[in-house]
């Protein structure tokens, strides 16, 4: 059985108009962990039961996990009905914390979560903003770069995709440069690492890169990650003392090589930072008390 949430709000439409109530499934009543117990626990015996208990337990996980995204975007449209802001609607979630102190928080660009202000760019020029904390580079001089944001694959865990358009790219590279200092907020200095999973396909089909420069108390640094995959890329990487804090920039920085006529759709992009603490252990006396 589902709940269904009546969000209105006494604020304007985000059109314009006059609000009308949404019904958003919320909430699912939590009966499926019952699924999780029986009957497979009376019948461990075999080993095909135990795996049909671990797959239904993590398939349990992946609701819970599917219902707290679900809750989380309501509480956005809800945010954005009253009138919020969008970077306080889009706010990051809370922290995850980990085992031993651990602290992790993921990130999804703003344009692959909310519709674009303007959903479809003729003529995509370097230097251009794409969404709040999404900016668009180039070296093409003459040839035409379309952008238009539409609805993603419904194998996808975003709610939108950016399609790249170019014909007659007389350049060698476009980019797409996104802040992600929302992964700073609340984690605590320590070892870092950064894990990114990328989704997308080209028609015909390009070589990409991805690269992550971050400023710390005003000197740069960068690590030039190599995603490995196909069509979905996964990577990750390390770092060592890193206090967000000091940080003052950190982006993530997706570029491709396009040909001269051809398409390129970014599906997915998200960013996960889990930073341990560093533990700082008292010395020892080594000095005897006096008897």
């Amino acid at each position: 059985m589902v709940n269904f949430v009546d969000v209105t709000a006494p604020g304007p439409r985000l059109d314009g108009g006059p609000l009308r109530p949404l019904a958003i499934r919320a909430r699912p009543q939590a009966h499926f962990p019952a699924l999780a117990r029986a009957p497979f626990e009376d019948s461990m015996s075999h080993p095909s039961h135990a795996l049909r208990l671990a797959t239904v337990r993590k398939l349990t996980a992946e609701l819970y996990a599917l219902q707290d995204q679900m809750n989380a975007t309501v509480d956005q449209i809800t945010a954005l009905l009253q009138g919020s802001e969008l970077s306080a609607a889009l706010a990051a979630p809370e922290a995850l914390r980990l085992e031993a102190g651990g602290v992790e928080r993921q990130f999804v660009p703003a344009p692959l979560a909310l519709p674009l202000p303007q959903v479809f760019v003729e003529s995509l020029q370097t230097g251009r903003e794409v969404a709040p904390g999404c900016m668009f580079y180039t070296d093409n001089k003459n040839g035409q770069v379309q952008l238009v944001q539409v609805p993603a694959p419904r194998s996808s865990d975003s709610r939108h995709a950016l399609h790249l358009n170019v014909a007659g790219f007389d350049g060698a590279w476009l980019s797409l440069v996104f802040d992600a200092r929302a992964l700073l907020e609340g984690l605590p200095a320590g070892r870092a690492r950064l894990s990114l999973a990328l989704e997308h396909r080209a028609d015909p089909v390009v070589q990409s890169s991805i690269k992550l420069t971050w400023r710390d108390d005003g000197h740069p640094h960068d690590v030039q990650l190599s995603p490995r995959g196909g069509r979905t890329l996964v990577d990750s990487c390390e770092i060592p003392d890193f206090d967000p804090a000091t940080t003052d920039a950190f982006d993530i920085h997706v570029i491709y090589t396009p040909h001269t006529r051809g398409s390129i759709e970014l599906q997915r992009l998200v960013l996960t930072l889990s930073v341990q603490p560093e533990v700082h252990e008292d010395a020892p006396d080594v000095f005897e008390s006096a008897a």
